[in-house]
């Protein structure tokens, strides 16, 4: 496999395997690939565009207008984009991935008065189990989504039950029980570039006033894990498209502070706003 360009951008491999599942399009000439999708949490139908190439996204109204003919069931299109690429008016951030890179040197477990330990003996599980349902929910709420309780337990299920999850508890001096988790998938591939990474499913700190020390302890530890393995550790950011004030933006702001890069992001154009804004066919 040729390995892209760009780092997570599409590979030559994905591009023929999109093709070969009826997946790759071109329109004037510039290729993209899309096809409906389901959120596995609300049961949302999307068009999701996982690669289009970059002219296709500086003026997208002839795109929206052939993907909402193409596919008129969906109620959204979701384009992944690079970096910080910006597809238009018409959209608004959904998801944002960053990247975090950290020395291979090993981290202190221990600053703060917080110490990270391993979640090894899955005598804590249940409680990390509850942690990631709540992010789920939280962030299907984030998006304005209807949460489904059923789909939730699963993606909880199969995210507890990754061979290769990785669990980090976080503890403060002054408590007997852990106050938060982090929670990783450490033999992640993204599908679009091929890149190999490390997952950062979710952080969750029950404690405000230990919630910064145990955040940047668990960070620490973890990416310096990832580094160890040549991997890059990559977590993301929900974002509240349709809202006044997307908190998004700040945490992505003060995350790229603290040495976070962005390397792509999911950005959506509701139905509504595509009928409006291109003349799409309801």
């Amino acid at each position: 496999m040729n390995a892209p360009a760009v780092p997570f951008s599409a590979s030559e491999q994905y591009l023929a395997e999109a093709d070969e599942a009826g997946c790759l399009f071109e329109l004037d000439g510039s290729p993209y690939v899309a096809g409906m999708s389901t959120d596995p949490v609300s049961g949302a139908q999307q068009c999701l565009v996982a690669f289009a190439a970059p002219e296709l996204l500086r003026h997208p109204s002839p795109l929206l207008r052939t993907l909402v003919s193409r596919f008129p069931d969906c109620r959204s299109v979701v384009v992944r984009t690079a970096g910080e690429q910006e597809p238009g008016p018409l959209f608004e951030p959904m998801l944002t991935y960053l990247r975090y890179d950290a020395p291979a040197a090993p981290a202190s477990p221990v600053a703060g008065g917080v110490r990270v330990t391993r979640s090894d003996s899955g005598e804590h599980d249940g409680r990390v189990a509850s942690w990631i349902s709540r992010a789920l929910r939280d962030g299907s709420a984030d998006l304005g989504r209807v949460v489904v309780e059923p789909a939730v337990e699963l993606s909880t299920q199969e995210i507890m039950r990754a061979p290769s999850r990785r669990s980090y508890l976080a503890w403060a001096d002054d408590m007997q029980e852990p106050i938060g988790h982090g929670t990783v998938l450490a033999d992640e591939t993204d599908e679009v570039s091929g890149t190999p990474f490390v997952e950062l499913v979710d952080i969750l700190i029950d404690h405000a006033e230990h919630r910064a020390a145990a955040t940047e302890r668990l960070v620490r530890v973890i990416a310096a894990e990832a580094a160890a393995q040549s991997l890059p550790l990559i977590g993301n950011v929900v974002h509240s498209p349709g809202s006044q004030t997307d908190p998004g933006v700040k945490v992505v702001a003060s995350l790229q502070a603290r040495g976070w890069q962005p390397v792509f992001r999911y950005q959506v154009a509701s139905r509504a706003r595509i009928n409006v804004g291109v003349g799409g066919q309801r």
